[in-house]
């Protein structure tokens, strides 16, 4: 995607709206991507840039190839879990 004027965009500063709908579940939520922060609010809005529809298991593991795109952007939700960090990394921790 580009930015104004051609530019290209820094994860930091786009700004992503996806509706979420689980379909086993029912449960509908939309991620809100800004400035690297994201937040989660149930229910779909209507300025969201794309609605997807898949299983919890399918959420779960961020399966963008399972993720059926209703309206919108389809590549939405793609960029979204791009844009998460979902490695567990290890750490040390030292007690006395």
């Amino acid at each position: 995607h580009g930015g104004r004027g051609g530019e290209p965009v820094v994860r930091g500063d786009r700004e992503l709206a996806v509706g979420i709908r689980v379909t086993d579940t029912g449960d509908e939520a939309t991620a809100h991507l800004r400035n690297s922060v994201l937040i989660v609010e149930d229910g779909i809005s209507d300025a969201a840039d794309a609605v997807v529809e898949l299983t919890g298991g399918e959420l779960s593991s961020l399966d963008t190839a399972a993720a059926r795109t209703v309206s919108g952007d389809p590549g939405a939700f793609a960029e979204l879990a791009s844009c998460l960090d979902t490695a567990i990394s290890g750490f040390y921790m030292h007690q006395r």
